[in-house]
């Protein structure tokens, strides 16, 4: 009895700690705290799990909405690092990023394909920069389409319309400045028999699909706030109004009564 013990309790661990993942911010102190949003996570319990200020954790399953981390104890221009560790169904809101980032790199935000397109979110683009789509094909990378950005500063979302032509079809998103490349993560689609559908449209407390499937959800302004794999999501923590849902990349809408 105590060995199954051990073994259940060794499985959730694990489990949990395959579940996390983490915020990377580096910065130099600069005389003002930080803000961070705690939103929910899938399963109705909030986001972030841990944050750990230079190595040293100092919060622990905060169990409040909104977070300020005092950083008043460093001198000017100090050197910091925070990780936030949060449920991978949800992402933390900084609300205040530049009051301690220094450096702007370019990064992928998010990005996924669906049945007609490939979708990205991107920050921090540098003049003379381009994209470049790619698929993975007969051990292979190709070149498939190439994309300038568009216009303005900040963060900028992305639709490629697609044409899939194998039952499995890989992609990655390639951001070219002048040597550099930046890498998106490969973005898998592979056509089902039949599509997942899911119910109900308006919904106070949850929302069921017709299988098991990968989600994400967004609020009306784009931006992620839940994702995971289930068979049933838990929505009576949003707030009223519009949301987006995609299903295995495919995008649908939904509204929280």
């Amino acid at each position: 009895m105590a060995i199954r013990l051990l073994i259940l309790f060794f499985f959730i661990v694990l489990q949990f700690a395959t579940q996390a993942s983490e915020i990377l911010i580096t910065g130099l102190y600069k005389g003002k705290d930080l803000y961070i949003r705690n939103p929910y996570a899938s399963g109705g319990e909030f986001c972030i799990q841990s944050i750990i200020l230079n190595d040293v954790e100092i919060i622990k399953k905060p169990r409040v909405a909104a977070i300020k981390l005092d950083l008043s104890r460093f001198n000017m221009n100090d050197k910091i690092k925070i990780q936030i560790i949060h449920e991978e169904s949800c992402l933390p809101d900084i609300l205040n990023p530049g009051d301690i980032i220094f450096t702007q790199e370019f990064g992928f935000v998010s990005a996924r394909a669906s049945s007609k397109a490939l979708f990205w979110r991107s920050k921090n683009e540098k003049e003379g920069g381009y994209y470049q789509t790619q698929k993975f094909k007969d051990s292979e990378w190709s070149n498939l389409e190439r994309l300038e950005p568009k216009p303005g500063r900040g963060t900028k979302n992305y639709e490629l319309p697609i044409q899939h032509s194998d039952k499995e079809n890989m992609y990655k998103i390639l951001y070219v400045i002048g040597e550099e490349e930046f890498e998106s993560k490969p973005l898998e689609y592979v056509i089902l028999d039949e599509p997942i559908t899911f119910s109900p449209v308006n919904s106070s407390d949850k929302i069921t699909f017709s299988k098991e499937a990968f989600y994400e959800v967004h609020d009306s302004e784009g931006n992620q706030i839940m994702k995971g794999t289930a068979k049933e999501i838990v929505v009576f923590p949003l707030k009223k109004g519009k949301y987006f849902l995609y299903l295995e990349g495919d995008k649908h809408e939904f509204f929280k009564r």
